[in-house]
């Protein structure tokens, strides 16, 4: 396979899109329904960690990695965010 070339490679984005508008509107101390209501909530949820939410995006063109980004929320017992924590870049619109 490694000696066939396709004419087109479908482009492939997987994850939450997420600007860096979004990113700057969350805060410590804020709930888990404020952030839901500025970035959404994560598509999955790690279920031995209720405190803990974490957001990926990457964009494959031609079978190349072009963009990514992760994005970890930690929250207290009292559902506040405690931690935030990423890398990559986001979207500036």
């Amino acid at each position: 396979f490694s000696e066939w070339h396709f004419p087109y490679t479908m482009e492939v984005q997987q994850g939450v899109y997420i600007t860096k508008q979004q990113i700057s509107k969350i805060k410590l101390g804020m709930t888990k329904e404020q952030v839901s209501f500025i970035i959404g909530k994560p598509l999955t949820q790690f279920i031995f960690d209720q405190h803990r939410w974490d957001y990926f995006y990457q964009d494959y063109k031609n079978n190349h990695l072009e963009q990514s980004y992760t994005l970890s929320i930690f929250f207290d017992n009292n559902d506040q965010v405690t931690k935030i924590d990423y890398s990559g870049q986001f979207f500036d619109k």
